[in-house]
């Protein structure tokens, strides 16, 4: 059980679908069974779905270590891209693409342009409003560059996407 609880606290992108409903099933096994097995069978039967709850928790947390090398190790843009992707799955129309490495490509080109203009002036942040028409401008531009033909709700959605990222990190939260 210790195990279970480090993998669940090595996560982090606690919005991920998979990772709240597995965090809500986990959380309503052990109200319903308690953590005492009263039984040999019981034990089994928890080993077992302790087991399994593992193996769960390690392909979510090996994913999103793999997307985290794709964006330099910046964790806000594995929670942007995962939100991009689990909005798509309830799309006919891609937003971006549907395809993982695409997305990726033109996310890092658009967290590229965004870090380059905060590289210089970190103090854009305190500006909310303006950090986000920037942000909106970049995004506008890059996938216009990418031939990627987003409407303007996509790009808002985006635009939301990272400049919540950044301002949460910018607060500290």
């Amino acid at each position: 059980a210790m195990q279970v609880q480090a993998e669940f606290e090595a996560n982090f992108d606690h919005d991920d679908e998979q990772y709240a409903n597995l965090a809500e099933e986990f959380r309503l096994y052990f109200r319903k069974h308690g953590f005492t097995p009263r039984s040999v069978e019981e034990a089994n039967e928890s080993k077992h779905y302790l087991e399994e709850v593992m193996r769960k928790l390690r392909e979510i947390n090996r994913r999103n270590n793999v997307l985290k090398g794709k964006y330099g190790k910046d964790e806000k843009f594995v929670r942007i891209h995962k939100r991009i992707e689990e909005r798509n799955r309830s799309r006919q129309r891609p937003i971006i693409s549907a395809l993982e490495y695409e997305l990726a490509e033109n996310l890092s080109k658009i967290k590229e342009e965004i870090d380059g203009q905060l590289f210089f002036n970190i103090n854009l942040l305190d500006n909310e409003e303006w950090f986000k028409n920037s942000v909106m401008s970049i995004i506008s531009i890059s996938l216009n560059n990418m031939n990627v033909d987003a409407p303007a709700e996509d790009r808002l959605y985006i635009r939301n996407l990272i400049a919540n990222e950044y301002l949460r990190q910018r607060q500290g939260i």
